[in-house]
């Protein structure tokens, strides 16, 4: 199954749960080998993917590793803005993809 993601393709990315269509089955299917399209229309294999708090200090880590200079406000921000109220939680989605 193909899960669509609401993120132009990047080899590690942070999403909302909710930035998954189907996101329910990508996360009983543990994702790991799973095919991502990403809003580009690029698709990669998953390699690796976990849950994380957005207050937590490893998600700060992994967003500025990623994302560069941001605050965790403006990177939530950032997410409602795009999604609405489709982004109605804290938990995101850290995944490596393989291009």
């Amino acid at each position: 199954m193909i899960h669509k993601v609401e993120h132009k393709f990047q080899k590690r990315i942070l999403v909302p749960i909710s930035a998954i269509h189907e996101n329910i089955d990508f996360l009983f299917q543990k994702g790991a080998g799973q095919i991502l399209e990403f809003s580009d229309g690029q698709q990669a294999i998953v390699k690796h993917h976990k849950t994380i708090h957005a207050l937590t200090p490893e998600f700060e880590e992994y967003m500025l590793e990623i994302y560069g200079n941001l605050t965790v406000m403006m990177f939530l921000k950032s997410w409602f803005n795009r999604l609405g109220y489709k982004f109605t939680g804290l938990n995101f989605i850290y995944i490596e993809c393989d291009a």
